[in-house]
């Protein structure tokens, strides 16, 4: 009878560059974005499907002024407060989820993070 001896892989872990520890702009983008973005380091397979990637939204020419502004488009709103900049949520219209509660300095580390990120290859050049 032969025997076979099993050797665990750890193909489906996700691989990081390197083993530099987190940066906080990084570990506020996994805790809160990563929700629902794929965010390196932190959730390969994470997403809902239809959200695009940090790396992909490091593509766009404007990837600074969206992320810097992301609290205004839906549906981060109705998720979203940035202490000292948004609104208190209506007590009438609560969030419907978990709110992400971040600080103006978690939102800039964040950006900074997201400045280190390799723009994903779409296949179309941005203007």
């Amino acid at each position: 009878m032969k025997r076979y001896l099993l050797i665990p892989v750890l193909a489906c872990a996700p691989a990081m560059a390197d083993d530099a520890p987190m940066t906080p702009g990084q570990k506020a983008a996994i805790a809160n974005c990563g929700r629902c973005h794929v965010v390196p380091g932190g959730n390969p397979y994470g997403s809902i499907g239809s959200t695009p990637s940090f790396a992909v939204m490091r593509h766009y020419k404007d990837w600074k002024a969206r992320f810097e502004a992301f609290h205004t488009e839906p549906p981060h709103p109705a998720i979203t407060q940035i202490e000292g900049v948004t609104d208190p949520f209506d007590p009438s219209r609560p969030s419907p989820i978990a709110p992400m509660i971040l600080t103006e300095a978690e939102v800039k580390a964040i950006i900074d993070f997201v400045e280190t990120i390799e723009p994903k290859d779409v296949g179309v050049q941005q203007e």
